[in-house]
């Protein structure tokens, strides 16, 4: 049998993610994110799809299909999560943002 808990942590440990930073990304709280890991609760489904946004997959790869590999950055794999919620203006302004940043280095 399938043990989803299981895979949320294996795939939240191989992102280098904490729990509680997986919960905020996601938009579930710490305590149902445990419960689930622990095997004392299962997820809904859309519990299951806010956490794979959360870690930049999809369902296919979260119940057992290839895996992309997962970014090295914790923060990286954040920023693209908070990125994709973003509109083409308010992504255009991030762009434009970074690229400044980065030539001040």
């Amino acid at each position: 049998m399938f043990d989803v808990g299981k895979r949320i942590k294996e795939l939240r440990e191989k992102c280098g993610l904490s729990m509680s930073k997986l919960a905020k990304i996601a938009g579930v709280g710490q305590s149902t994110l445990s419960y689930i890991e622990n095997g004392e609760r299962n997820p809904t489904i859309d519990v299951i799809i806010k956490i794979c946004n959360a870690l930049d997959i999809t369902l296919v790869e979260f119940f057992g299909g290839e895996e992309k590999p997962h970014m090295e950055s914790p923060k990286l794999q954040e920023l693209l999560v908070y990125a994709k919620k973003l509109s083409e203006k308010e992504l255009e302004y991030l762009c434009r943002f970074l690229e400044e940043v980065s030539k001040e280095r």
